[in-house]
Protein backbone atom coordinates (compact mmCIF):
# COMPACT_ATOMS: atom_id res chain seq x y z
CA UNK A 1 0.00 0.00 0.00
CA UNK A 2 1.39 3.34 -1.03
CA UNK A 3 1.77 6.13 1.47
CA UNK A 4 -0.20 9.27 0.79
CA UNK A 5 2.06 12.24 1.07
CA UNK A 6 0.96 15.57 2.47
CA UNK A 7 2.10 17.37 -0.67
CA UNK A 8 -0.18 15.24 -2.83
CA UNK A 9 -3.32 16.31 -0.96
CA UNK A 10 -2.22 19.94 -1.05
CA UNK A 11 -1.60 19.69 -4.78
CA UNK A 12 -5.05 18.16 -5.31
CA UNK A 13 -6.70 20.98 -3.35
CA UNK A 14 -4.73 23.54 -5.33
CA UNK A 15 -5.92 22.00 -8.58
CA UNK A 16 -9.52 22.06 -7.33
CA UNK A 17 -9.25 25.72 -6.43
CA UNK A 18 -7.73 26.55 -9.82
CA UNK A 19 -10.49 24.64 -11.62
CA UNK A 20 -13.09 26.46 -9.54
CA UNK A 21 -11.66 29.84 -10.52
CA UNK A 22 -11.56 28.88 -14.20
CA UNK A 23 -15.29 28.44 -14.48
CA UNK A 24 -18.24 26.10 -14.28
CA UNK A 25 -16.58 23.11 -15.94
CA UNK A 26 -14.77 20.71 -13.63
CA UNK A 27 -14.85 21.90 -10.02
CA UNK A 28 -13.59 18.93 -8.01
CA UNK A 29 -11.31 16.04 -8.74
CA UNK A 30 -13.41 13.30 -10.30
CA UNK A 31 -16.25 15.55 -11.44
CA UNK A 32 -17.43 15.25 -14.99
CA UNK A 33 -17.61 18.54 -16.87
CA UNK A 34 -20.78 17.45 -18.65
CA UNK A 35 -22.65 16.78 -15.39
CA UNK A 36 -22.51 20.41 -14.30
CA UNK A 37 -23.51 21.57 -17.79
CA UNK A 38 -26.55 19.26 -17.76
CA UNK A 39 -27.53 20.46 -14.30
CA UNK A 40 -27.28 24.09 -15.40
CA UNK A 41 -29.36 23.39 -18.51
CA UNK A 42 -32.03 21.71 -16.39
CA UNK A 43 -32.05 24.64 -13.99
CA UNK A 44 -32.43 27.13 -16.84
CA UNK A 45 -35.28 25.09 -18.32
CA UNK A 46 -37.06 25.11 -14.96
CA UNK A 47 -36.61 28.89 -14.66
CA UNK A 48 -38.08 29.35 -18.14
CA UNK A 49 -41.09 27.22 -17.19
CA UNK A 50 -41.66 29.24 -14.03
CA UNK A 51 -41.47 32.51 -15.97
CA UNK A 52 -44.00 31.26 -18.50
CA UNK A 53 -46.36 30.15 -15.71
CA UNK A 54 -46.07 33.53 -14.00
CA UNK A 55 -46.71 35.39 -17.26
CA UNK A 56 -49.78 33.23 -17.90
CA UNK A 57 -51.12 33.93 -14.38
CA UNK A 58 -50.66 37.68 -14.93
CA UNK A 59 -52.45 37.52 -18.29
CA UNK A 60 -55.41 35.69 -16.79
CA UNK A 61 -55.55 38.08 -13.82
CA UNK A 62 -55.64 41.10 -16.13
CA UNK A 63 -58.17 39.46 -18.44
CA UNK A 64 -60.63 38.99 -15.56
CA UNK A 65 -60.35 42.59 -14.34
CA UNK A 66 -63.28 44.73 -15.53
CA UNK A 67 -62.63 47.81 -17.61
CA UNK A 68 -64.44 50.04 -15.11
CA UNK A 69 -61.92 49.10 -12.39
CA UNK A 70 -59.01 49.94 -14.68
CA UNK A 71 -60.57 53.29 -15.64
CA UNK A 72 -61.21 54.13 -11.97
CA UNK A 73 -57.57 53.37 -11.11
CA UNK A 74 -56.38 55.64 -13.92
CA UNK A 75 -58.60 58.51 -12.71
CA UNK A 76 -57.50 58.12 -9.08
CA UNK A 77 -53.82 58.06 -9.99
CA UNK A 78 -54.24 61.04 -12.33
CA UNK A 79 -55.86 63.05 -9.53
CA UNK A 80 -53.00 62.17 -7.15
CA UNK A 81 -50.43 63.22 -9.73
CA UNK A 82 -52.22 66.51 -10.44
CA UNK A 83 -52.44 67.28 -6.70
CA UNK A 84 -48.72 66.62 -6.30
CA UNK A 85 -47.80 68.79 -9.31
CA UNK A 86 -49.99 71.69 -8.17
CA UNK A 87 -48.41 71.63 -4.71
CA UNK A 88 -44.80 71.73 -5.89
CA UNK A 89 -44.51 75.56 -6.25
CA UNK A 90 -46.02 76.10 -2.79
CA UNK A 91 -43.62 73.60 -1.23
CA UNK A 92 -40.66 75.27 -2.92
CA UNK A 93 -41.78 78.71 -1.70
CA UNK A 94 -42.17 77.39 1.84
CA UNK A 95 -38.74 75.78 1.76
CA UNK A 96 -37.10 79.00 0.53
CA UNK A 97 -38.94 81.08 3.11
CA UNK A 98 -37.85 78.71 5.90
CA UNK A 99 -34.14 79.28 5.17
CA UNK A 100 -34.13 82.88 6.43
CA UNK A 101 -32.46 83.47 9.77
CA UNK A 102 -34.08 85.43 12.59
CA UNK A 103 -31.37 88.15 12.50
CA UNK A 104 -31.85 88.89 8.79
CA UNK A 105 -35.48 89.98 9.19
CA UNK A 106 -34.72 92.77 11.67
Amino acid sequence: MAKMRRGDSKAALGRQRADFRRGPAKRHVGDAASASAHGRAAELARVRELREEQAERQRTAHAREPLSVIATDILVHTARLARALVGIPFRMAGALRGHRTAGAEA
